[in-house]
């Protein structure tokens, strides 16, 4: 071989060699490149952390005084008395009216009370000289006096009239549940439960309720219940999901949180 062909051998071998060490270099220059990125990652995510920090104990706080129950009220040792008390009627009356107002005129045992109507009042010390009043159990006397007097029906007329609650197809659990408090306080029969309750359909919980094949005659409530939150519940978890994957905070931290508290309890 050649002499000149040795050194265009050695030189070509030179120039890949050059051109390797070029790329290596090039390598090292991207590393370098890199860790400087994850760097300034480092330090946006410490200056961040304190901030999340922060925010988390502030959710805490604001769980934890959400959810103590408020302490419950002090009263005394004088006793209440759910009752109403009956006009006076005529020398006759009997020793349980005798017990709850000025029907009569025998022994007074206990201090006259002024006024009439339902309400809670509390019950006054006994006369001197007469043994002190049991307390009366809602249970017992009392109750037993009441019902007779007036009735759940007259009652129910006592409490302000509330419209029944309307259902749209949002929140089917609480709708439920306030059913069933409207139920509790007008004293609502059971067989009358899914005619009212279906009458207050609004929206699409209306187009759904013509669409199924339900008999409402025939229809137990725990029924309609569990068909209302099998449909409805289930998308509205769905949307709840999707909510709560695109909240973010656009104003105060204080509404955020509200916000993402909202989401959580529903």
């Amino acid at each position: 071989m050649k002499v000149e062909d040795q050194l265009s051998l050695i030189l070509s071998k030179l120039d890949e060699q050059s051109k390797g060490i070029s790329e290596g270099n090039r390598r090292i220059t991207d590393v370098h490149a890199s860790i400087e990125d994850l760097k300034a990652a480092k330090d946006d995510f410490e200056r961040w952390r304190p901030q999340v920090d922060t925010l988390c104990h502030q959710i805490d706080e604001l769980k934890s005084t959400t959810a103590s129950p408020a302490a419950p009220p002090v009263f005394s040792d004088a006793v209440f008395v759910f009752t109403k008390t009956p006009a006076p009627t005529h020398q006759g009356a009997s020793s349980s009216q005798a017990a709850f107002g000025p029907c009569g005129h025998g022994v007074a045992h206990c201090h006259r009370r002024v006024g009439s109507g339902v309400g809670v009042t509390l019950e006054p010390p006994p006369v001197k000289g007469e043994p002190p009043t049991p307390p009366i159990s809602p249970h017992g006397h009392a109750s037993h006096h009441f019902n007779s007097c007036c009735g759940h029906h007259n009652f129910s007329h006592n409490l302000p009239q509330l419209d029944f609650p309307k259902f749209n197809g949002s929140n089917p659990k609480l709708w439920i549940k306030q059913c069933e408090s409207y139920f509790d306080l007008y004293y609502i029969t059971p067989e009358n439960w899914v005619k009212l309750g279906t009458i207050n359909f609004t929206g699409t919980a209306a187009c759904w309720m013509q669409t199924i094949e339900l008999n409402l005659r025939h229809c137990p409530g725990d029924i309609l219940c569990h068909n209302v939150v099998h449909r409805f519940d289930r998308d509205q978890f769905n949307h709840f999901i999707r909510q709560f994957f695109h909240v973010k905070q656009t104003d105060t931290v204080l509404e955020y949180i509200t916000l993402f508290d909202e989401l959580m309890h529903q």
